[in-house]
């Protein structure tokens, strides 16, 4: 079973960083396909282009220009109610309690990469041998 998944982060850097971490997973046993967006706005463009496809995860930045990673959590959960959620903001503190209340879980930047992936591996079914 392939397992898709959105990274949505305006920093272009921090998202190829997590993109390349998530192909780590494939060593797993994960089928991992990765899509990622530039902001909150393209992020909840593609999560209405991939409703009913099997988007199982989007791991978002809160901070964006235009949609907030919050705005993409809420109204992807509209539009996707099974997609899961992992948020990441360097100001946690302030959005922790909002975003958890929703289901999606969240990582404070600077974040692990480890910690990335225990967050994924929670998030999605683990894969069949």
């Amino acid at each position: 079973m392939a397992y898709k998944i959105l990274v949505a982060d305006d920093e272009p850097s921090l998202r190829s960083l997590a993109t390349a971490c998530l192909g780590l997973l494939k060593s797993e046993g994960y089928d991992i396909q990765t899509l990622e967006a530039a902001d909150g706005t393209e992020a909840l463009r593609i999560i209405s282009e991939q409703a009913g496809q099997g988007l199982d995860l989007v791991v978002s930045d809160v901070n964006m220009p235009g949609k907030s990673g919050i705005d993409v959590l809420i109204e992807g959960q509209n539009v996707s109610p099974s997609t899961k959620y992992i948020l990441l903001s360097a100001r946690m503190e302030e959005y922790r309690e909002q975003i958890e209340a929703r289901g999606a879980k969240t990582l404070d930047k600077p974040y692990d990469l480890n910690d990335l992936l225990t967050a994924v591996k929670a998030s999605l079914p683990q894969p069949t041998q």
